[in-house]
């Protein structure tokens, strides 16, 4: 009879260990899945940033030209 409880214990461990580790991998997964989501953040951005510029910068183009045609 001893040896079942033993047998029962260390089974109820083993199972115990096991839903310790699946959760432990859960929690590195969302981790995981969090940085993805700010590196997308990021990226988008700086993106952004990046059209803004150009946008700027084709607005300076377009002021400097209507300023050439106004000298003229």
């Amino acid at each position: 009879k001893k040896k079942k409880k033993k047998r029962r214990k260390m089974r109820r461990r083993g199972e115990e260990e096991e839903e310790e580790e699946e959760e432990e991998e859960e929690e590195e997964e969302e981790e995981e899945e969090e940085e993805e989501e700010e590196e997308e953040e990021e990226e988008e951005e700086e993106e952004e940033e990046e059209e803004e510029e150009e946008e700027e910068e084709e607005d300076r183009e377009e002021e400097e030209e209507e300023e050439r045609k106004s000298r003229k």
